[in-house]
């Protein structure tokens, strides 16, 4: 997993990457907001989990709305990546230098994963909750999933680059 994490470190990702998140979690929103901002080339998109291409996500990978509630995922190909590794493996799709935190990865997994717990254990109390999932801008709508019908373009799209 470092290999291939501090691969995607030294280059830009060109592939696309699922991020799937709590759409009423207002930590999860600002971290959603840093990523679209570092993230010019477009490889990354979003999907809320509250919303119905959320609910297809989590059903076509096998992920419970418990799961969902305590960590993010990021699906890259048909590989899904949840905690640490995956906040490791989207900041590979970042510019330089976030990229670079794709580093990390030499920690050990339980340790990473230790200190997102922890974090993701208090992030309602510290950053609170929002009564709805966050609404994108007309820019940002087309890196954003929301229907059933976007999420089935989405794996078009991307089976498509997989057999390229």
């Amino acid at each position: 997993m470092y290999v291939l994490l501090t691969d995607m470190g030294r280059h830009k990702r060109e592939t696309p990457c699922l991020v799937l998140f709590d759409g009423v979690c207002n930590f999860c929103n600002g971290f959603i907001n840093f990523l679209m901002h570092r993230n010019p080339q477009g490889t990354l998109y979003f999907v809320a989990s509250q919303s119905e291409a959320g609910r297809k996500v989590m059903e076509r990978y096998g992920i419970s709305e418990e799961e969902v509630g305590k960590t993010v995922f990021a699906i890259e190909g048909n590989r899904k990546f949840s905690r640490s590794t995956a906040v490791l493996g989207i900041m590979a799709h970042l510019v330089a230098p976030w990229r670079f935190l794709s580093h990390l990865a030499i920690i050990p997994k339980p340790v990473r994963d230790a200190v997102y717990n922890q974090v993701s254990a208090r992030r309602y109390r510290i950053f609170g909750k929002a009564d709805a999932c966050r609404i994108p801008t007309p820019e940002e709508r087309s890196r954003f999933l929301e229907t059933p019908a976007q999420w089935e373009a989405y794996e078009g799209k991307e089976s498509a680059l997989q057999n390229s």
